[in-house]
C-alpha cells in the first residue's frame, strides 16, 4: 500500500498521519512537545527538525508504518517564521529577541515588520523569510520553496495577487528584495526528495519526495497514476464522484477546489466533473464519464446486518427483520457484495440506482 505520510505540527504535539489511495487518515503516533507550535519562536527552529526526525524514526523503528510504503511526505503546521542568515542557517530566535514577544502581537506578520526595523542589518544579510515547515522542507531535501499560505500570514501577499507570486508593494513596506524569499509555490506542490542521510538513517526508499501540505484529496490524485496529458482520473468522495484530468497550467488565480498540481513536472489537475451521487443524478453522472469508458452504479441498501445493527438487543433486530415485507429480515452482507459482484460483471448495468432493501418503506421524516 503506498500512503502519503502527514507530519502536523499543531498545538502542542507532533502528529504523524498516514493518507492513503482512498483518501482515509490512518493516525500512526503522536509526541507531546514542550514547547506548544503557537508559540513558535519560543524553540529554535533546527530543534523542531530534530523531534520531527527523531519521532519519524520511531515510528518506523516500532513498525508502526512501513519504510516501502511512504510515497511521499507532506508537511503542516501551525503559522511561524523563521530568518535564514547568508550561511542558510536560521537565525537563533535569542538573537533576535524574540524570548520577550508578547504572544497577543506574535503574528509572523507583524513579529516580521518589527524586527526587520529594528534590526536593520539582519535585513542586509538576510538569504530567505521562510516559515517552520518550509524549513523543515529544506532540512530534509535542500530545495528551498513556501506556499501562499505563508505569503498571507506574513502579510508579504495579499488576496487580491496572483496567488503564483508575493506582492511587490508589500515587500517594498518591509525593506525585503524578492530575491529574499523562496520561490511561492502555487499549491502542494512537490518540493524535493529526501537528502541521502535521511534514506540511510531512516531506511525510506530513496527518491521519497516531500511536498508540501497533507491534503487528503491531492494525495490521492498523487498516487492514483504518473500524470500524463488528458488522463482522467475519477474520486469517490463523502460529496460524490469528482472527475480531474491532467491538463496544463491554470489562469492565474483559480481556485484549489478547481485545480490541483501534480506532484512534478508542469502538469496540472483541472477538475472538470462533480455531481453529488444521489438516484436522481446518476445517469448524468454516468453519460459525463462514457467518454473515458467508466460505468457508474449505486446501490442503495436497506437494513443490514452490519456490526452496529448486530450489537443491538435481539428484540430491536427482531422487530427491524419484521419491518421489512419480504423477505422479513435484516440482509446479510454476502448478498450485498452478490449485489456488487454483479454490477461489476454484468457491463450493461450503467446509470442504474439498485435498491437491495426487501421493498422497504422508509417512515416519513418529521
Amino acid at each position: 500500500m503506498s500512503v502519503l505520510l502527514g507530519i502536523e505540527l499543531h498545538g502542542n504535539c507532533i502528529r504523524l498521519q498516514a493518507v492513503d489511495r482512498k483518501g482515509t487518515r490512518l493516525a500512526l503516533l503522536e509526541e507531546p512537545v514542550s514547547v506548544p507550535f503557537e508559540r513558535w519562536w519560543g524553540t529554535h527552529p533546527d530543534e523542531r527538525v530534530r523531534s520531527v526526525r527523531a519521532l519519524l524514526q520511531h515510528a518506523l523503528q516500532e513498525g508502526h508504518i512501513r519504510p516501502a510504503s511512504i510515497a511521499a511526505i507532506g508537511f503542516s503546521c501551525e503559522p511561524s517564521l523563521v530568518l535564514v542568515d547568508a550561511e542558510m542557517e536560521p537565525i537563533p530566535p535569542r538573537a533576535l529577541d524574540w524570548q520577550h514577544l508578547d504572544p497577543s502581537d506574535s503574528s509572523p506578520e507583524q513579529v516580521l515588520r518589527n524586527t526587520l526595523a529594528r534590526f536593520p542589518s539582519i535585513l542586509r544579510g538576510l538569504h530567505s523569510v521562510m516559515d517552520l515547515q518550509d524549513w523543515l522542507r529544506y532540512r530534509w531535501t535542500g530545495a528551498v520553496a513556501t506556499s501562499s499560505t505563508f505569503a498571507w500570514h506574513s502579510g508579504l501577499s495579499s488576496h487580491s495577487s496572483p496567488a503564483q507570486r508575493f506582492d511587490p508593494v508589500a515587500l517594498q513596506q518591509v525593506g525585503l528584495e524578492s530575491g529574499q524569499l523562496p520561490p511561492l509555490m502555487p499549491g502542494p506542490h512537490r518540493v524535493g526528495t529526501l537528502q541521502e542521510d535521511l534514506v540511510t538513517d531512516t531506511g525510506l526508499p530513496r527518491g521519497t519526495w516531500v511536498c508540501a501540505g497533507t491534503s487528503p484529496r491531492a494525495a490521492r490524485l498523487w498516487l492514483a497514476a504518473e500524470p500524463t496529458p488528458g488522463q482522467g482520473i475519477v474520486l469517490l468522495e463523502p460529496g460524490g464522484a469528482t472527475l480531474w484530468r491532467v491538463g496544463e497550467a491554470p489562469d492565474a488565480g483559480a481556485s484549489c477546489e478547481e485545480v490541483i498540481p501534480a506532484p512534478y513536472g508542469d502538469h496540472w489537475y483541472h477538475r472538470e466533473a462533480i455531481e453529488v451521487a444521489d438516484p436522481e443524478r446518476v445517469v448524468r453522472i454516468a453519460r459525463d464519464l462514457s467518454n473515458i469508458g467508466i460505468r457508474v452504479c449505486t446501490i442503495a441498501p436497506g437494513l443490514f446486518a452490519t456490526p452496529m445493527l448486530m450489537g443491538l438487543p435481539e428484540s430491536a433486530r427482531e422487530a427491524l427483520g419484521a419491518s421489512i415485507p419480504f423477505p422479513s429480515r435484516l440482509g446479510d452482507p454476502p448478498e450485498y457484495a452478490a449485489l456488487a459482484r454483479s454490477i461489476i460483471e454484468n457491463p450493461m448495468l450503467n446509470g442504474e440506482t439498485i435498491r437491495i432493501d426487501g421493498a422497504l418503506r422508509m417512515p416519513p421524516k418529521g
